[in-house]
């Protein structure tokens, strides 16, 4: 009989545990209903009812599939889609190519809705104070926001880190990430779940996003057609 490397068998056991346990949770179990037996004595012949250990069976399928190689094949494509979600998360959604250049402002500023004591109890920040962060942080870099499925917000992206450096941080809401570090050599960033996007109210890219005095001051702005011929 062929053994399967200890690695392998305890994992295939733990699976199988895994699912057995999933399968008793699903059986709903009833209680309260009046029941009534009594003994009726033998009517025929007894034999013995065997049934089969379900954690052994699900043990031996999954043996088997590991066998054939499929449980193999279902663990590659799993890490598969891990890796391509990592290197293209899913795109924010809501947002529009910007038609209309157009600017806001957004202030950070919050009011306090507990009192700041310090360790002997004294209120060092009362309640209902209002306070700015940009009161004492000075935010040296532009945040650009940009789709890289889109040639000319990609080309538009490009021109601008070109000139600013490390004036500007790339912040991408679509597209693969990982892959245009590659191309370009620079650091690039993700707004996973459109976080910032919804903190700051962009609904169009390209958008520029700085410190101007006590407010952050968003530009949703036009990229140029990109060239035809042009690589990004």
């Amino acid at each position: 009989m062929a053994h399967l490397p200890l690695g392998q068998s305890n994992a295939v056991a733990h699976l199988a545990k895994l699912v057995l346990a999933l399968s008793l949770a699903s059986i709903a179990s009833t209680g309260g209903a009046k029941t009534y037996s009594s003994d009726l004595g033998t009517l025929g012949p007894t034999y013995e009812i065997r049934e089969p250990d379900l954690l052994e069976d699900i043990t031996a399928t999954l043996r088997k599939k590991e066998a054939s190689g499929e449980l193999a094949r279902i663990q590659a494509e799993g890490r598969q889609r891990a890796i391509a979600s990592i290197r293209e998360p899913k795109p924010v959604q809501g947002l529009n190519r910007t038609m209309v250049a157009r600017t806001r402002y957004w202030n950070p500023s919050i009011s306090i809705e507990e009192n700041i004591i310090d360790d002997k109890g004294r209120v060092v920040v009362p309640r209902g104070t209002v306070t700015n962060p940009l009161d004492h942080v000075q935010l040296k870099r532009s945040m650009l926001f940009f789709d890289a499925r889109d040639p000319a917000q990609l080309a538009y992206a490009k021109q601008a880190i070109a000139k600013l450096g490390s004036g500007v941080t790339p912040i991408l809401v679509g597209g693969a990430v990982y892959d245009l570090m590659d191309r370009w050599r620079v650091r690039l960033f993700f707004d996973q779940q459109g976080l910032l996007v919804k903190r700051f109210g962009i609904q169009q890219v390209p958008a520029w996003v700085y410190q101007e005095g006590k407010v952050m001051r968003i530009d949703e702005v036009i990229a140029p057609a990109a060239e035809k011929d042009g690589k990004s």
